[in-house]
């Protein structure tokens, strides 16, 4: 995060000094893993990929549940945002008021 410092600036400008120092090593490991090569090739991947809906198997008959289709990508990605608390960081107690300041930063 301090690598870009607008960026650093604009969340000094938002969340309280106390949960900045809390959450600052997740913004920067994340940051970087985003830029990684997988994550690249997970995003191409799902870009090339979109996921669709099957509603019915190869003999035609209806599924009793449509199914989402998804790309390895979209998968690997989704297990990424979970694992890094991209979500989930939105209903952290711990960062009190500022818990979905700090998700929209992540």
């Amino acid at each position: 995060m301090k690598a870009d410092a607008l960026v650093h600036s604009d969340i000094l400008g938002y969340l309280p000094p106390s949960i900045l120092g809390s959450v600052e090593s997740h913004f920067i490991e994340l940051g970087a893993e985003a830029v990684s090569e997988k994550i690249r090739e997970w995003s191409s991947d799902a870009e090339r990929n979109q996921p669709y809906v099957k509603s019915y198997d190869v003999w035609g008959r209806r599924y009793d549940y449509d199914r989402l289709i998804t790309a390895e990508g979209w998968k690997q990605l989704g297990n990424w945002g979970a694992r890094r608390r991209v979500v989930s960081s939105g209903y952290d107690s711990s960062l009190g008021s500022q818990r979905r300041t700090v998700q929209y930063a992540l």
